[in-house]
């Protein structure tokens, strides 16, 4: 299984990527940091696409994840994306995408592994129309 994850935080970078591990070694991920080469990235060809794409939703800057998710799905980037945040206030927004997952990352390590492993292994256990809001705590 192949992610792809952008969030401008360094330290969330590295623990999703600590955490991914722990659920399976053989996951690979590609992360950024940078919108802008995120965007490079997807925008060139790709021979074979991720299998899910987390974006933050509190991208700092000029770019929300909001837009960056709106961008993939105008280009029909054909790939389960995934907003997160820490933030409980990702569970009351209604973004009105279709096929996007809203994450709430817990904050417990424990309950981030768990809650990250639900999602990859079947993110439709969670899916309402317009999205698949998770939130474990």
């Amino acid at each position: 299984m192949e992610l792809y994850l952008l969030d401008d935080s360094l330290d969330e970078l590295d623990l999703f990527e600590y955490v991914l591990k722990k659920i399976n070694p053989t996951y690979e991920l590609k992360k950024w940091s940078s919108v802008f080469d995120f965007m490079a990235s997807v925008q060139s060809e790709i021979s074979a696409y991720p299998d899910f794409v987390f974006v933050d939703l509190n991208l700092s800057g000029n770019y929300a994840g909001v837009e960056i998710v709106r961008y993939l799905k105008k280009i029909q980037f054909p790939t389960q994306c995934v907003l997160y945040s820490s933030s409980p206030a990702i569970e009351e927004f209604n973004f009105s995408f279709e096929d996007v997952c809203y994450f709430r990352k817990p904050i417990a390590l424990a309950n981030f592994r768990e809650s990250l492993k639900l999602l990859l292994k079947d993110p439709s256990i969670y899916y309402v129309p317009g999205s698949c809001s998770m939130s474990h705590k």
